[in-house]
């Protein structure tokens, strides 16, 4: 599952963009907490701090803290990479406001001044980055760094470091799309009186999705998947589909020959996927389109927890099986779905 390439601005760039306009993940949902709707506030420069601020923000905050603001940090707070229930201090850098050193002298949350062992992070469930004490960064640039690559995952442009336009403390990642990467999380959090950087050395794991297998007692059938199957994982995210035309990805071989009712099984080939719906259609491949035949004779399947059987067509001849279900994978942090449609031939004896 290969990430996009979308490349992207480095801190630098990033701050000149919030300088001109406000860039906001909240609309895509994120963020967390409660975003709002954009503000026509215009934007100051980058250098202003919240201090030189002629007024105060009146307008509605576009983005509002998922649990509520901490005390207001007088240093660096620790800034930790939530997974599951583990959680991992960031190697902090000060960026502006806080003297060279100060992140390893009395910062609050006690940040690691060296670089974190690398975390394993699973594809199926959601990471988060928060601060410690829940204290609020007013602006933010959040990045995935590879070895050719930046690409920014949130953005958060606050010139004015102005409170009640936005306010965060949690941000939600999901990250499948660097499966099999090794690669750098890197938070750049803009707090009231100063900003740092946190970053963590990080390994996304593979997702393998299961393979339908349908069988003739122990014989097995070769099965194809279709155009149609969909895999999402249980942070939402949905795996891009390679390209197929039609509705069979590829051919189905020479025919299964069967007896005529005999007992056909399906099921993942992964034990823990249970079956949540079964259907079968019969008919016939015109090129890659399935076209059906409504008097092929199969009966209704019987589902298990783990698989469904059902009767091969009565009448002799060869037939396509369209075997359609939804199998579901029921983890402790979370449940992964693959649902679509999966091709076999059959030959009846006559």
């Amino acid at each position: 599952m290969p990430p996009g390439r979308r490349g992207g601005p480095g801190l630098g760039g990033a701050l000149a963009i919030g300088a001109t306009v406000l860039l906001l993940a909240a609309g895509l949902g994120v963020l967390g907490g409660r975003p709002q709707p954009t503000s026509p506030t215009a934007a100051a420069g980058p250098s202003e701090s919240a201090a030189s601020t002629a007024a105060r923000y009146t307008g509605e905050p576009l983005v509002t803290p998922t649990r509520p603001c901490g005390s207001l940090p007088s240093g660096p707070p620790g800034v930790l990479l939530e997974v599951g229930e583990r959680s991992t201090l960031g190697a902090l850098e000060p960026l502006d406001g806080q003297p060279a050193g100060a992140a390893s002298l009395g910062s609050e949350g006690i940040p690691t001044p060296e670089p974190p062992a690398r975390v394993d992070i699973r594809s199926d469930v959601v990471a988060e980055v928060w601060t410690a004490g829940r204290a609020c960064a007013v602006g933010w640039t959040i990045e995935i760094v590879g070895p050719a690559f930046l690409d920014v995952l949130q953005l958060m442009g606050n010139p004015r470091r102005e409170p009640s336009l936005a306010s965060q403390n949690r941000f939600r990642l999901v990250l499948a799309s660097y499966a099999g990467q090794s690669v750098d999380l890197r938070a750049t959090l803009v707090f009231p009186d100063f900003t740092v950087r946190a970053t963590w050395p990080i390994r996304v794991l593979s997702f393998v999705p299961p393979t339908g297998l349908f069988s003739a007692g122990l014989e097995p059938i070769r099965t194809v998947g279709g155009c149609d199957v969909e895999l999402t994982l249980g942070n939402g995210w949905v795996a891009p589909r390679e390209p197929c035309t039609g509705d069979v990805a590829a051919d189905l071989g020479e025919p299964f020959l069967v007896a005529p009712g005999q007992r056909l099984k399906f099921r993942f080939d992964h034990e823990d996927w249970q079956i949540d719906d079964a259907g079968v259609n019969c008919g016939h491949l015109s090129g890659r389109q399935f076209v059906t035949e409504p008097d092929c004779g199969l009966g209704s399947p019987e589902r298990a927890q783990f698989s469904f059987t059902f009767a091969a067509p009565p009448g002799p001849g060869v037939h396509t099986l369209a075997i359609l279900t939804c199998g579901t994978q029921l983890l402790a942090d979370a449940s992964n779905r693959l649902c679509g449609t999966w091709y076999a031939s059959v030959k009846v004896r006559g």
